[in-house]
């Protein structure tokens, strides 16, 4: 599923993962079995990037990329890219069997009661993931047509092309599952101002959430706790984690609303899906690597829960990646035009 798609036929293209507080670009080669990488890199972001539908600086945005292409020796011009999770409306729809082709009459339809948009003012994109003789299940995602446009206006910008426009989870997917894989998989991606829970169960997204929650709210809630410095708490946060008896009490009461909201997830695909268990938990993003985070979780929850590996398919990471930074960027790189 992409909201944009352009065909290029064997053009050289990147992944770009623009966040709130980095932009990650990576290039990777197909090779006959896995991917070889080419070059890879991550720059800071400008300031407060998106409001709700709209980029607030494209010249500011389209400069920042231009640098950390060139700063990071990308060659390629063509971009494939993902909206961020939290500017996205995401559902799965059940609905009736109905003649295929009445499928695209029917979804704007239902989509229309959950995104606060209207039908004019959204770019709208669906994908089958399940088909019974009970009806149909039915991924869909929304967008705004003025962030989607202007997303597109700042890449150009930038100098570059935007080939192609999908969502975090499936780049995310794509980096840490399986190729072909039939056990279902809870991804939890942790980013600096929002958290998205998806279900993968090999084959599709079978459930999808995103939460206001992130690794900048962590380090409010230390600094306020222990009376330091923003920059203080993020060091804290990020060296020492759960595992600082000090911090612990207080990151652990953050997690809290997260948490529960997996615990939801769960119960949700359970009850959709009957017997299939999820086989383990995987954390990404650049919260992921905050120390015993993994363990709080699979206390919590009763799943094996640990880090996802992104790097699974490529034949030369460099020694030193920050494995759950470069996820989405790697799933972005990774996808088949």
């Amino acid at each position: 599923m992409n909201l944009l798609k352009r065909l290029f036929g064997l053009e050289e293209f990147f992944g770009l993962d623009i966040g709130y507080e980095n932009l990650k670009v990576v290039q990777l080669k197909k090779t006959a079995s896995l991917f070889q990488l080419v070059s890879l890199g991550c720059s800071p972001s400008p300031r407060e990037i998106f409001s709700r539908e709209h980029i607030k600086d494209k010249e500011a945005l389209a400069s920042a990329i231009a640098q950390a292409v060139k700063e990071h020796k990308i060659r390629a011009k063509a971009v494939v890219s993902a909206l961020p999770e939290s500017l996205v409306f995401t559902k799965i729809l059940e609905l009736p069997l109905i003649e295929p082709q009445a499928l695209e009459y029917t979804i704007p339809n239902e989509v229309a009661g959950y995104i606060p948009l209207e039908p004019n003012q959204a770019y709208l994109d669906y994908q089958v993931i399940n088909q019974s003789e009970k009806g149909y299940e039915v991924l869909t995602v929304a967008a705004p047509k003025t962030l989607v446009d202007e997303f597109i206006e700042t890449i150009r910008l930038a100098g570059l092309s935007l080939i192609c426009l999908e969502t975090k989870p499936l780049a995310n997917s794509r980096a840490l599952l399986p190729k072909n894989s039939k056990e279902p998989f809870l991804i939890v991606d942790l980013g600096a101002l929002a958290t998205s829970l998806t279900i993968h169960d090999g084959q599709a997204i079978r459930f999808t959430a995103t939460l206001p929650i992130g690794g900048k709210l962590f380090s409010e809630r230390i600094a306020l706790a222990q009376n330091i410095s923003f920059e203080e708490a993020e060091k804290i946060k990020k060296t020492s984690g759960l595992k600082d008896p000090k911090i612990a009490h207080t990151l652990e009461h953050a997690l809290v609303p997260l948490i529960d909201e997996m615990a939801g997830g769960l119960k949700y695909f359970q009850k959709h899906e009957g017997q299939i268990k999820l086989l383990k938990i995987l954390l990404t993003g650049g919260g992921a690597a905050m120390p015993d985070l993994d363990r709080l979780i699979e206390e919590k929850i009763g799943l094996k829960t640990e880090r996802g590996n992104p790097w699974r398919m490529i034949k030369n990471p460099p020694p030193d990646q920050k494995s759950t930074l470069f996820t989405a960027s790697i799933g972005l790189a990774m996808r088949q035009l």
